[in-house]
This record gives structure tokens, sequence and C-alpha cells, in this order.
């Protein structure tokens, strides 16, 4: 059995690497034991939706060993279309049955220390 983390890559025959995805097996209350991937990455400029394709089939035959129940991935916001022009990337995840489901959001937080910056005037922060 595979290991329940790690990282999946696609590389050609003299070693080159053309995509990857990091994972891990999780627990999820709406679909139980998830594949969760972050980090999917195609490096390939000529063949980007056969190496996301070979990735995205990858990550399926990954979970169906592992025994989840469902992928949940999250893609880099680059990856999503901000005007009517496709993008191989979620093509290639919507041919291979993924669908959208949520979208993920992200918060940075400053780090604690002199340099942060101070809150915007008349907001309190939570105790």
């Amino acid at each position: 059995m595979p290991a329940t983390t790690g990282i999946m890559t696609v590389q050609n025959a003299q070693g080159y690497l053309h995509g990857l995805f990091s994972y891990a097996v999780e627990p999820h209350l709406r679909h139980g034991r998830i594949l969760s991937v972050d980090n999917f990455v195609v490096l390939d400029l000529f063949d980007i939706a056969g190496i996301a394709e070979t990735l995205l089939r990858a990550m399926e035959g990954l979970a169906r060993r592992l025994g989840c129940a469902a992928i949940h991935t999250t893609l880099p916001e680059r990856y999503i279309p901000v005007d009517s022009r496709r993008n191989p990337i979620p093509d290639c995840f919507l041919s291979e049955g993924h669908r959208q489901e949520t979208v993920h959001f992200c918060k940075n937080l400053a780090v604690v220390n002199d340099n942060a910056p101070a809150a915007p005037e008349g907001r309190r922060e939570a105790e």
C-alpha cells in the first residue's frame, strides 16, 4: 500500500520533471476518508493537458489504492480563468469527472513581532 502522504511526479525517460502533486489522506465529515491534493503543478510547455491528465489518472489510482471515498484538490488561483478563455488545467479536471464544490480561501497572517502591521483604525481584534 502506498504512503498516506507524499509527492507524485511525472518524469520523462531522462528523469526530467514534467509535473507533480502532493497529497495526504485525511478524514472529512462529508466524504469520510479523502485524498487531499495540493501543489498540482504542470511544468511542460508543449503538452499541458497530457501531463495534467496523467497526473489526474495517477491521483485517482492512488486514491483508490488508499481506500479514499473522494479526492479534494486545491488549485492555485492562476489556474482559475478570470475571463472567457479556457484553461487546460481546470478543463482536464472537469473532463476526468471532478467537479468544483467549494472555493478555498486563504488569509496570510502576519508574524507576531514588532514589524507586524497595526490593525485598521476602528477595528477591534478578538481577545
